[in-house]
């Protein structure tokens, strides 16, 4: 295919000359500078930037791109990874927090503060705001703290759970959301002490909110939790816990025992889960075997009963809290129960004295008309009523 340059000059055949020797100067230059130079490390493929495969998002960027393009001494260590790449936020806004309820909230590289007394316990307006600024999770539990400070499970509750799913978008992983779970622990055992001391609310509703209480501290340390003392690993065994199974020896025709019989035998020395139709009762009665086993039911009594007068103090500092706020409740209504009977009192003397004073006047008006009655009929008749008369009667 020609050149449309050359064909552009071929009306001076020197132009053409000089331009075809100029291109082929370019080309022997170009071809010189891709040979690597004698001793020299032969080049490595550059990695692709964007993936070549059809399921992958083109957007995506290979971390180990910019680590290749790092300098040797700058470059993290094998298993490591970077702080870009370690979260899907842009960056971390500084979180300030006072007691007087001022967030500080970063967005679009503006930090402005914000005055959590203004929600008046809706949630809704701080969930949207931290939502838009994409704030880290502290400021989120700061926030849900306030609210449950200032005796407001419920929307402690709201912002928590937004959370959760502002976490789920992130794909945060269980262990940096056990925080989270503790506080909603927390805020579910508020309402179910607050509904405690409501008489309208019905036991099962207090039971629900402990129950929730319970799952979310079981997503914290696990639901397998013994609830009884336990051997440690390194204990010695005793001789009662060893079941030795009869193994035939290699000239004799024996049949080894079944599963079911050595399963007898294991529930015949040791005492197995109890099953529903035996109570656990039975189960913990049986007599232990070793010193380890004669210290295993006190030692489980012993915690239980520590169990039973935490959960006693618990319920005895809540209802001193609640008798105290009960008490300050009935002073102030007493309060303003005095403040109404002396108001009521005064109105009354108020309409007393008015009425008294409008009594006063309607006697003090009757007797001014009666005075007038009595001079007017007493009084002589005028002139002009005895020319009326006398007019009348023809004289």
């Amino acid at each position: 295919m020609p050149d449309i340059k050359v064909r552009a000059l071929d009306g001076d055949p020197a132009l053409v000359e000089q331009y075809r020797n100029a291109m082929a100067a370019s080309r022997r230059e170009t071809r010189s500078t891709e040979q690597p130079l004698p001793g020299a490390p032969p080049r490595q493929a550059v990695k692709p930037i964007i993936q070549s495969t059809s399921h992958a998002n083109p957007l995506s960027i290979d971390p180990s791109v910019f680590a290749s393009l790092l300098p040797s001494s700058s470059r993290l260590p094998k298993g490591s990874t970077s702080s870009l790449f370690s979260s899907k936020t842009k960056s971390a806004p500084v979180m300030a927090f006072s007691v007087d309820g001022r967030l500080s909230i970063t967005y679009h590289d503006e930090t402005f503060s914000y005055d959590m007394k203004t929600t008046d316990g809706d949630p809704r307006a701080i969930i949207a705001l931290l939502k838009l600024s994409t704030s880290d999770p502290g400021t989120w539990l700061t926030a849900a703290a306030y609210h449950r400070r200032q005796g407001h499970p419920y929307s402690a509750l709201d912002i928590l759970m937004a959370l959760l799913k502002f976490m789920d978008g992130l794909e945060v992983p269980d262990t940096h959301r056990k925080p989270v779970w503790l506080m909603l622990s927390g805020c579910e055992t508020d309402m179910a002490k607050s509904a405690k001391g409501d008489p309208i609310t019905r036991p099962a509703v207090i039971a629900q909110h402990y129950n929730d209480s319970a799952k979310w501290l079981q997503k914290v340390y696990g639901v397998d939790i013994p609830q009884h003392y336990t051997k440690p690993d390194n204990a010695p065994v005793s001789s009662a816990q060893v079941v030795l199974m009869n193994i035939p020896s290699p000239g004799t025709n024996a049949i080894p025992p079944t599963l079911s019989s050595s399963k007898q035998k294991l529930e015949h020395v040791l005492p197995l889960k109890p099953t529903p139709s035996r109570p656990r009762d039975e189960a913990e009665n049986l007599p232990p075997s070793g010193d380890h086993g004669a210290k295993a039911p006190n030692q489980a009594a012993l915690l239980s009963v520590q169990r039973a007068k935490r959960k006693l103090e618990e319920d005895c500092v809540y209802e001193r809290e609640q008798r105290r706020r009960l008490e300050r409740e009935l002073k102030e209504v007493t309060h303003e129960l005095d403040l109404a009977k002396s108001s009521q009192t005064r109105l009354k003397s108020r309409v007393r004295e008015e009425s008294e004073a409008r009594r006063k006047a309607e006697d003090a008006i009757d007797r001014e008309r009666n005075r007038i009655e009595a001079a007017r009929r007493n009084a002589p008749p005028s002139e002009a009523t005895r020319i009326f008369l006398a007019v009348a009667r023809g004289e």
